[in-house]
């Protein structure tokens, strides 16, 4: 038996329907297109020639916190601001060229700003001109370029050719580190770096991944001590939207960030411990669950953690879970303090200088003299702070001595320092000064965020 055609059969061209069938024929093709439209992650929108909003899909509320309904009618800046100076953008005709991909600045309902890749073409029907558009969340990805944009600039801050290989090397015990290192690296061992405050635990950690077999992968850094106790799962595995209060959208943590790299935790010795056994659990079944998830996520990446506390006596005071530190330590890795390792502090000066200074600057002996007379219980931290406040002041192209600030103990002979926070402190808020109070521009020199510069000028203000 035959069947009679569709509404939409090619045996009846739309000119023999009649208009009740021509209009629930559209009804139905607008219907399979916003089924269709729904089910795709990318947000898609119409506009007209005046640039209002017509037709736009479920993933509207996703990333930008607006329903379908409440776009209709409005015109499409409030998505994204900046469109009405992009009409270029419009430009492309979809029977005539591809349409091109820009990256604009959204704004989500909350007002928080989103990375976004934005893609229209035009097409005409019923006399009138219309675009659609595609446009992609890259928030994500932007934070993770981020993220690895900065893990490059701290790696090629430090790292640099030398008889060590690629960290400025050449105290014996330095030296021997590195061939450590080469060798752990190789293999999926736990690795725990052990050394003072400022002494590049970090650096390691970020050398051990480079040397590895998954150098390809992602490196994650994460300071155990910095993240708030209510949020350390989130911060770790991950939250759901909703999940709680401020949680306006899907958030991966460390471990997912890190699966199939490589994920540094740092200050691992200051955990809190009901937090210990949360973070022994990922590391033994290599699942994670978000917060506010009901799925456990697969996860492996490779666990690095560093710490200047000694671990050994923290489990004997029970203050560090005995297995997780079994779980964590196959290999030890001691990083040797700065006055242990004389022979680098010139090499390391001299390098800092260099990085620092947009010309060719140079130490005197006699300055030399003086970085090698000091006992540096900050480490190479703070030489590289010294180095970097030395060249700001620098009066020529020659260091001098004197041009070199030691914080003075209650001796005068500068051996017992200041804190490194209080060093840190000074030279954060001398380069304000000589910037003119403008945060952007001692955030360049200082090479940090502006946003990291920000936050301690608070906690300055508020100590």
């Amino acid at each position: 038996m035959n069947r009679p055609p569709s509404k939409l059969s090619p045996a009846r061209s739309s000119a023999d329907l009649t208009p009740a069938e021509l209009k629930a024929a559209l009804r139905e093709c607008e219907e399979r297109y916003r089924l269709l439209a729904d089910t795709i992650s990318d947000v898609l929108v119409t506009i007209d020639n005046d640039l209002t909003i017509l037709f736009v899909n479920r993933a509207a509320e996703r990333v930008f916190g607006y329903t379908p309904a409440e776009l209709l009618g409005q015109r499409l800046p409030v998505l994204i601001p900046a469109f009405p100076h992009r009409k270029d953008i419009l430009q492309q005709d979809a029977k005539t060229a591809s349409a091109q991909c820009l990256e604009l600045s959204g704004a989500h309902k909350t007002g928080a700003r989103i990375s976004l890749s934005v893609s229209f073409t035009r097409f005409h029907g019923q006399g009138k001109e219309y675009a659609t558009g595609v446009i992609r969340d890259m928030t994500e990805h932007k934070q993770a370029q981020e993220a690895l944009r900065d893990a490059e600039l701290k790696l090629k801050s430090v790292l640099s050719s030398g008889p060590g290989g690629q960290i400025i090397a050449e105290a014996p015990s330095m030296l021997g580190l590195l061939d450590r290192v080469k060798k752990a690296a190789a293999s999926y061992a736990g690795i725990l770096i052990q050394g003072e405050t400022g002494s590049g635990k970090e650096c390691i950690a970020l050398l051990l991944h480079q040397q590895s077999p998954r150098a390809n992968k992602t490196f994650v850094a994460r300071n155990c001590a910095a993240i708030p106790e209510n949020l350390f799962e989130s911060e770790m595995f991950g939250h759901k939207k909703g999940s709680f209060t401020g949680a306006d959208r899907d958030r991966k943590g460390a471990f997912v960030e890190a699966d199939g790299g490589t994920l540094f935790l740092d200050e691992i010795g200051d955990l809190a411990y009901d937090h210990q056994t949360k973070l022994l659990r990922a590391i033994q079944e290599k699942v994670v669950r978000p917060v506010g998830g009901d799925k456990d996520i697969p996860v492996d990446p490779r666990i690095i953690c560093a710490t200047n506390k000694d671990l050994r006596e923290r489990c004997k005071a029970n203050q560090f879970r005995e297995d997780l530190y079994y779980r964590l330590v196959t290999v030890m890795l001691v990083v040797p303090p700065l006055r242990e390792r004389r022979e680098d502090i010139i090499p390391l000066a001299r390098h800092f200088v260099g990085l620092a200074s947009k010309w060719t600057r140079t130490l005197t002996p006699l300055a030399e003299e003086r970085l090698l007379d000091y006992t540096w219980p900050g480490n190479v931290r703070e030489l590289r702070s010294l180095m970097d406040q030395a060249v700001i002041f620098a009066s020529g192209n020659e260091i001098q001595a004197e041009e070199l600030y030691f914080p003075v103990s209650s001796d005068g002979n500068g051996r017992d320092s200041l804190a490194l926070a209080d060093v840190e402190r000074r030279h954060i808020l001398q380069v304000l000064k000589n910037c003119a109070g403008n945060k952007s521009e001692a955030a360049k020199v200082l090479r940090l965020a502006r946003s990291t510069l920000v936050l301690k000028l608070r906690a300055y203000a508020t100590a």
